[in-house]
């Protein structure tokens, strides 16, 4: 092997490194959970699973607001994210996946834990009825690119917020993210918004069923 190819493939290596601790940082055995914290950019898989990790407790619900269900098929930490949930499905945590974008384009990974995992796992999408309000279509547009995700406890009474201002629907990283701690939670204003914001929307929201979700695991299983 010739100096180049060695160097070529020393810095390949380096690269690979280098992005796994970007994406998976250790945290130094340090909890995370009680320390509100903001980012200009992360994704949920490098600073939110840390985060919440030591919160997820049976009788605990994670409410995630996603706009199409993408983040599970994203290279930025998706396949992290899904094996989490998976982990915390196993040990009695509620997951609820609200999609903002309509049905779900590209649920399969999480289609699949909702069929594994019925009593906890929960699918949800919304859709502009010409019925719905002023109100909640302004909701809606903005969690297109503006996604709340809530720890509740079993009171439903919020325990954490991770909140990501803007998203891009195919994108994997988000902007101006912000982690509101349990210690700081109960007098955030801005949980206290988004928290309503988003009960609101959760009444108008449409839970999948077990027959919806297997259409979605075939029909994304037969286009790859």
């Amino acid at each position: 092997m010739t100096l180049v190819a060695v160097a070529f493939v020393a810095s390949c290596i380096a690269f690979c490194i280098a992005g796994y601790f970007y994406f998976f940082p250790s945290n130094g055995g340090k909890d995370l959970s009680q320390k509100s914290t903001d980012f200009f950019e992360t994704t949920p898989a490098r600073q939110l699973v840390p985060r919440i990790q030591s919160l997820m407790k049976p009788g605990h619900k994670l409410i995630v607001t996603s706009s199409s269900g993408r983040y599970p098929e994203s290279l930025a930490g998706g396949s992290l994210w899904i094996e989490k949930i998976h982990e915390w499905l196993e040990s009695g945590v509620a997951i609820e996946y609200l999609v903002t974008s309509g049905k779900p384009k590209h649920c399969a990974a999480i289609s699949e834990l909702g069929l594994k995992f019925p009593s906890l796992m929960e699918i949800s999408y919304l859709t502009k009825a010409e019925d719905i309000s002023e109100l909640m279509l302004e909701i809606i547009d903005d969690y297109q690119d503006t996604h709340p995700t809530f720890l509740v406890d079993s009171d439903r009474s919020p325990v954490a917020l991770w909140l990501e201002r803007f998203h891009a629907p195919e994108s994997g990283m988000a902007l101006e993210v912000s982690y509101i701690s349990p210690k700081d939670i109960s007098e955030s204003e801005l949980a206290d918004r988004h928290w309503k914001r988003l009960s609101e929307l959760l009444k108008v929201s449409e839970t999948l069923s077990q027959s919806e979700m297997t259409q979605i695991c075939l029909v994304t299983a037969e286009a790859a």
